[in-house]
């Protein structure tokens, strides 16, 4: 997930090759939160692909954003 364009190719390749019949991801990567504008299209491909997510619950990283300002 450090990457979207990365997430998608792997996302694919997992599903359409390997068989996987979804994906797990924490809940951030680094203090990225996916719900940034550059995911996007990985929310679209998990949609086109029709599988779910879970997006695993982890720990604040340092300062999560959502309390600043």
């Amino acid at each position: 997930m450090q990457s979207p364009d990365a997430a998608i190719d792997e996302l694919t390749r997992t599903v359409t090759t390997l068989g996987f019949k979804g994906a797990l991801v924490n809940g951030h990567t680094f203090g990225t939160y996916y719900d940034e504008r550059a995911y996007d299209p990985f929310w679209a491909c998990l949609q086109a692909l029709d599988v779910p997510l879970y997006l695993h619950p982890t720990d604040a990283y340092v300062t999560p954003r959502v309390f600043d300002g």
